[in-house]
């Protein structure tokens, strides 16, 4: 029976750069750009009551850029929209053209009287008329009837037959595994370094399908995977060397987390076996 596999999704595409903890490229340079300026404004030759403020501007307006959206939308987004609105027309004109249009340009129309030519066109000559022959139906032909057979007295009555009933027997459940007395269907040991395989079981040594089984790295996810029929679960991707924690949930059922050091080596199968 295949085993199922639940891949982790990631979100890849809108992976973004960080610069400094939370801190994305992008909002690095407006940033910087905004303190740039004030230092540039704040080196210019002006009276205090002008560069001040304009330093002031020029920081905020770089750090508001940076980490301030309004509506989750970025402040440099707003600006441009702004921007293009106020240069945007808001009235439309119509201005009537003064040139006449291309039919009206040809030469044998007049300008004067906005006429059109009209040219005669030939009278065709009519065809003769051929007298048509009248045509004479065909005769109905006649078809013979067939004979029907006349019906003969029976002399005796025909026996009564009983139809039997049919009797429907309804297929028989298909059989779910079961494992032998005193044995249980453990997984071969595989053959690939750091592959993992093993089996779910209950309290008392049963097995237990449908657990989910997830490995974990540092407190993130890196593979999941649920146990079959049987109990049994494999991993068939090979994992990198490193230090594992193996979680098992399964509802109405409590499992202890195990830690797996994996160092290149083949791995017996594991035994994944819920509390009493």
């Amino acid at each position: 029976m295949p085993i199922e596999q639940h891949p982790i999704p990631q979100d890849v595409a809108g992976y973004k750069f960080r610069l400094i903890g939370d801190m994305t490229l992008k909002q690095f340079i407006w940033l910087a750009g905004g303190i740039i300026l004030g230092l540039f404004i704040y080196q210019l030759p002006l009276p205090f009551f002008f560069k001040y403020p304009l330093a002031a501007i020029a920081v905020g307006l770089g750090a508001g850029i940076a980490f301030v959206p309004i509506e989750g939308r970025a402040m440099d987004k707003w600006l441009i929209a702004f921007i293009k609105s106020i240069y945007s027309p808001t009235q439309y004109v119509w201005s009537k053209q003064s040139e006449d249009p291309e039919y009206f340009k040809d030469p044998e129309y007049s300008h004067g009287t906005r006429g059109t030519k009209i040219t005669p066109q030939p009278t065709a000559t009519p065809a003769p008329i051929i007298p048509m022959t009248p045509i004479t139906p065909p005769k109905p032909v006649e078809i013979p009837k067939p004979a029907t057979p006349e019906a003969k007295p029976v002399s005796q009555p025909l026996p009564v037959v009983t139809p039997k009933p049919i009797e429907i027997t309804p297929p028989a459940p298909a059989p779910k595994p079961v494992a032998p007395a005193g044995q249980l269907p453990i997984p071969f040991t595989p053959t690939a370094p750091n592959t993992l395989v093993g089996m779910t079981l209950t309290p008392d040594s049963k097995i237990l399908p449908g657990c989910l089984i997830e490995i974990k790295s540092g407190g993130l996810s890196v593979r999941a995977t649920k146990s079959n029929q049987l109990g049994q679960f494999l991993f068939a991707k090979p994992l990198e060397n490193s230090t594992y924690q193996i979680v098992t949930e399964k509802a109405g059922y409590q499992f202890d987390t195990y830690s797996l050091n994996l160092t290149g080596q083949i791995v017996k199968p594991l035994r994944l076996q819920a509390k009493p």
